[in-house]
């Protein structure tokens, strides 16, 4: 490699200014053209130069120091002229396109302006210094990110077009093959000018530096609306967040959370909002704002419903005032209120749609994106997104909406009963079974997302018609009456507050490790017979309870449901399946019968007396297997 000369006349690097537009200050300078400057500072070869809009956002490997060395800079400060200077705490700033042609629209850098800039006229007059004066003000990295809305030293509301021919500011096109920064072969053109080739009313003109539009973004005139102190302290808290040296984490919906995922939130609401547009302006408090954001007209509702609008809709507002609404409304709810307090909302917001929430535009985008949002933001989603409150059947979501910390181990087939009293005991009009039997159910597909036949096969449902039909009866059966109820979402949002319960508890009982250790499991003979021997014989002269094999299955299902917590019909039967037909029939329906007193209050004497021995030894077994793993043959509480 040669040596690296640096350019005989260069200009020092201004406070948080932007490569291009310091491309545009130095070949004013230097009277030649941004597109020579480059070249001569290594930014981009001869070869890219007629498509350098990706290097002017991010540096090319490797020639930041050439880049430095040539415009007489250090390191740190040529880097910090770069968009990727962001990317650690502001998610669309990461992995820029290197290629025009491929990705530069993609989603995931559609909340950058790409292809045009803001920008605050007093800023690119300058401070008055002599070259400030000769070759304009700071165009600045930061009025290429959306939520930066407003310049706090100027207390303005930065500008997005030229005042004459209402073109972008620095406007690409992104329409066209190249992504070159406008007129930039063209030498002679002040930074501060517009650099648009349509002239007044629209015309465009052939690139020449005597045509094109002759407007100066630096011609300072007073605003028609300023920011208020509460729209500056929002900005001012932007700022410091996008700062490096600003804070990593902030308090999101009461939980602490990375900045990156804070912005990500931001966009996701802003989304929302901007589906649901004017609708959304009743979560922006500062008046001023609000009824200047009203006045404009973002709605696309002419527009079909597909993957374009979609795109219209997450795409980030140039204008200052409507994107600072729309932000203002995100921070407030993501910052005041609690997570199942902005699932209420987000319902309300997606009424506009007139389709069900999972078929929204908003919904499916979120939903295909999957963007790295807080916990307490996913908290909040996941209701709306899952819910039996639709119209139709929700289709299964392949993969969990919110991070649990709970596993589905920990889960029973049948909810634990004191779980079921506490989040679900209010609630009448269906049977008890089909509730416990759901909510388990539920509680599986929040954390690992799936169908509903997954989450049964995980929590060990027997794959027999019975147990397929009991599992999407129970669902169907709730999906009914949950939108029949005076709140269609009550269920849901009980089996999320039952999910944040769980998340917060220590240690929870291995359910899977309980079934895995009575699989085909019956209470061994020896236990069976100290059993039956403590149970009195009848005060009265009647004749002395059956205790045989039969009971001895009977007690063995009901030892498998309480510990396990299953439902007793999915319990295991080996003594009942060693009788012929005819006997294993009235087995089952002694067990039927046995259970059915349970449940109804009507157990006799002899029952509360055989429940109370089989709880102690419940209570001895149940620590053993969630230690070892597998059930002792010959302990007893007695022996």
């Amino acid at each position: 490699m040669g040596i690296i000369r640096p350019l005989g006349r260069s200009l020092t690097p201004l406070p948080d200014e932007s490569a291009a537009g310091f491309l545009m200050r130095l070949s004013c300078r230097l009277e030649t053209s941004p597109a020579e400057i480059a070249i001569a500072t290594g930014l981009v070869t001869p070869a890219r130069a007629r498509n350098p809009l990706p290097q002017v956002l991010q540096p090319p490997d490797g020639v930041i120091e050439l880049f430095a060395r040539r415009i007489r800079s250090t390191e740190e400060e040529a880097a910090r002229m770069f968009l990727t200077a962001f990317a650690e705490k502001y998610p669309p700033a990461s992995n820029l396109p290197r290629s025009y042609r491929t990705s530069v629209g993609s989603r995931h850098n559609r909340w950058l302006f790409l292809h045009a800039s803001r920008f605050c006229p007093v800023c690119l007059a300058g401070d008055g210094s002599p070259v400030q004066r000769a070759f304009g003000g700071v165009w600045k990295r930061t009025w290429r990110l959306p939520p930066v809305f407003a310049c706090l030293v100027h207390h303005r509301y930065l500008a997005h077009e030229c005042p004459v021919c209402h073109v972008s500011a620095l406007s690409t096109n992104p329409g066209t093959v190249h992504g070159s920064l406008p007129r930039w072969r063209d030498s002679g053109i002040h930074p501060a000018r517009c650099r648009s080739t349509n002239e007044e009313g629209g015309v465009r003109r052939r690139s020449t530096p005597e045509m094109g539009c002759p407007a100066r973004f630096d011609q300072v005139s007073p605003p028609s609306i300023v920011p208020s102190v509460q729209v500056e302290q929002l900005q001012d808290r932007l700022l410091s967040l996008l700062s490096p040296d600003g804070p990593d984490f902030v308090d999101i919906l009461g939980r602490i959370t990375p900045v990156a995922h804070y912005f990500n939130d931001l966009r996701v609401l802003c989304h929302l909002f901007r589906t649901s547009w004017p609708a959304c302006l009743e979560f922006v408090h500062d008046r001023q704002l609000r009824e200047a954001a009203a006045a404009c007209e973002l709605a696309a509702e002419d527009s079909p419903r597909s993957a374009t609008l979609r795109s219209f809709h997450d795409s980030p507002l140039p204008a200052a005032i409507p994107c600072a609404a729309l932000l203002a409304g995100a921070d407030s709810l993501l910052r005041s209120i609690q997570p199942r307090e902005l699932g209420t909302y987000v319902k309300e917001l997606l009424s506009h749609d007139p389709r069900r929430p999972g078929k929204a535009d908003w919904s499916r985008d979120f939903l295909e994106t999957r963007p790295a949002c807080s916990d307490g933001l996913l908290r909040a989603l996941a209701p709306v997104l899952q819910t039996y409150a639709r119209s139709r059947l929700p289709r299964a979501v392949k993969k969990p909406i919110r991070k649990v910390s709970y596993r589905v181990d920990n889960i029973p087939q049948f909810l634990q009963c004191d779980w079921y009293e506490n989040y679900f005991g209010g609630m009448d009009g269906i049977a008890v079974s089909a509730i416990r039997r759901t909510a388990a159910l539920r509680l599986c597909q929040i954390a690992v997302g799936g169908s509903l036949h997954n989450a049964a096969s995980m929590l060990d449902f027997p794959l027999t018609a019975e147990g397929k039909h009991r599992a999407a009866d129970g669902a169907k059966r709730v999906h009914q009456w949950a939108r029949q109820r005076p709140d269609p979402g009550e269920f849901e949002e009980a089996v999320h507050s039952l999910a944040d319960y769980l998340d917060q508890c220590d240690s929870l009982i291995d359910y899977r490790r309980r079934r895995n250790a009575l699989r085909n499991w019956c209470i061994p003979e020896n236990v069976w017979r100290e059993i039956a021997s403590r149970i009195p014989e009848p005060e009265n002269a009647g004749h002395r309870p059956e205790l045989g094999e039969r009971k001895r299955q009977t007690a063995s299902i009901v030892v498998w449901a309480r510990l396990s917590e299953g439902e007793h019909v999915f319990a295991p039967h080996p003594i009942r399946n060693r009788q012929d037909p005819k006997n294993r029939n009235a087995w089952r329906l002694s067990d039927y019968a046995f259970w059915a007193r349970i449940q109804q209050g009507t157990t006799r004497q002899v029952d509360d007396q055989l429940l109370a021995l089989l709880d102690q030894y419940i209570a001895h077994l149940a620590p053993i297997i969630d230690l070892e793993g597998e059930v002792p043959k010959e302990s007893s509480p007695w022996s």
